[in-house]
């Protein structure tokens, strides 16, 4: 499926992060877990994306018993063309930035987040 078949369906919250298996995005990724009856209740999907490997990914979503997808953004082109690519992150090059995106129905975002250099843009 596609993010604009998703869109279409209802509103969709992308969350951009850094790494699987990381103390600060497992406590993001599972606060979206517990409030998945939030989301629900609007109809919107939430799609975690990250540069990790979809193996990695795999393990990660499996280990946390997270009930949303989480997709590999491998080649990195997804966070390019949100604009939330991290040059230097501790020594990783070019992961994500820790950011949230809220798509409406028609693909607009409605909301965005996105953390940058200790500062919430």
């Amino acid at each position: 499926m596609t993010l604009s078949q998703q869109v279409a369906k209802g509103p969709v919250v992308l969350a951009f992060f850094p790494a699987a298996f990381s103390s600060v995005c497992t406590t993001e990724l599972c606060t979206f877990r517990d409030g998945m009856a939030a989301f629900g209740r609007v109809g919107a999907t939430v799609l975690g994306i990250s540069v990790d490997t979809f193996f990695t990914l795999k393990a990660y979503a499996d280990a946390q018993k997270l009930p949303f997808p989480l997709l590999s953004d491998f080649n990195k082109e997804v966070i390019a063309l949100y604009g939330v690519v991290n040059p230097d992150m501790i020594g990783l090059k070019e992961i994500a930035k820790r950011s949230v995106f809220v798509l409406d129905r028609a693909g607009v975002v409605r909301h965005r987040e996105v953390l940058d250099d200790g500062r919430l843009e």
